[in-house]
């Protein structure tokens, strides 16, 4: 879906009457009424894809540097 009002693609999680609750990757729900919302076109469903892929790598680099820094605290514990 497309949000009209944050001009933002994002993701339907949740519809309760005439508000949708909208998620996009790394950033908080919120809610729209229905009438600011309409499909997304290919391009915006693209640039969500795009989105979702920079957040998970990001996401994955920041637990890579976490592990890795607990593991030289641990190293340097036995030593």
């Amino acid at each position: 879906m497309y949000d009209e009002t944050r001009q933002q693609p994002a993701v339907v999680v949740r519809a309760d009457g005439v508000w949708l609750t909208l998620t996009r990757p790394g950033r908080r729900p919120w809610r729209t009424h229905i009438a600011a919302v309409r499909t997304a076109t290919e391009r915006e469903r693209r640039s969500l894809r795009a989105l979702r892929r920079l957040v998970r790598t990001q996401r994955d680099r920041e637990l890579a540097a976490k592990l890795r820094e607990v593991n030289e605290r641990s190293v340097r514990a036995w030593m």
